[in-house]
């Protein structure tokens, strides 16, 4: 993650995709085996739902490897209003806040709601809006100590 001011000014969290290189290429590698073993599945004359499982598994494999190594999350803190981006293959999906709709700034664990340190090994920094709404931020970040003090460093530069 780095924090720094932004060309329009005001404070950008960048947060970098979820998956290093060489996780991607061990999924790229398995998906690769699961079309591989499609044509030596059909040489052996196995059945069509054989063939369509190995299938779907070297898709889905594929768009997993695809989102979490390309996927990348930014806020932008500017004139009170908070922008949450996410990009998956540099297509940005925004969401605008103003920051006197955020209530607070969250660390969460899928389980369990509001995380605790504790073994989770995802923790979640989301944005609490004043209405209730959860507004994710960046996930699967495996370290609770460090999740809690982005979160509260987006909380200052929020309230600043």
């Amino acid at each position: 993650m780095s924090v720094g001011e932004s060309v329009q000014g005001g404070t950008k969290f960048h947060f970098p995709p979820k998956m290093s290189l060489g996780k991607a290429m061990i999924l790229l590698f398995l998906a690769a085996a699961a079309f591989g073993a499609i044509p030596v599945m059909k040489g052996m004359e196995l059945p069509n739902p054989f063939l369509l499982g190995a299938g779907i598994v070297g898709g889905i494999l594929v768009f997993v490897t695809v989102v979490m190594s390309t996927g990348a999350a930014t806020i932008h803190i500017l004139d009170g209003i908070v922008t949450v981006q996410h990009a998956i293959l540099g297509i940005p999906r925004s969401k605008i806040i103003k920051c006197d709709e955020v209530d607070r700034v969250l660390v969460t664990s899928p389980q369990w709601g509001m995380a605790q340190e504790s073994s989770h090994k995802n923790f979640y920094i989301e944005l609490l809006l004043k209405g209730g709404e959860q507004v994710e931020i960046r996930s699967a970040m495996s370290d609770y100590a460090r999740a809690q003090a982005i979160a509260a460093a987006v909380e200052r530069e929020i309230i600043a």
